[in-house]
């Protein structure tokens, strides 16, 4: 978690941020950040398997209200521009 938290360091990240996890694969950063900072984060990955896991890890960590994972191409992201 050392990337992590160098990389939230840098965004400034807070529980007023909408946070973007792309590639989240089992949710743990996500989860993480969302438990740590009460943010608000949307985790994607390709895999839909990965997701099911994402949503398990949310459960474990009790972050379900803060995080939501949905299976996507970073690609061709399926949401309005500048909401995160």
């Amino acid at each position: 978690m050392k990337a992590t938290e160098e990389l939230i360091a840098l965004c400034h990240i807070d529980k007023d941020k909408h946070i973007l996890d792309v590639g989240c694969a089992s949710g743990k950063t996500a989860c993480y950040i969302a438990r740590k900072y009460g943010s608000q984060v949307v985790g994607i990955d390709l895999s839909s398997r990965m997701i099911v896991r994402a949503n398990e890890q949310a459960k474990k960590e009790g972050v379900v209200e803060l995080v939501k994972f949905q299976t996507a191409d970073a690609q061709e992201l399926p949401f309005e521009d500048n909401c995160f």
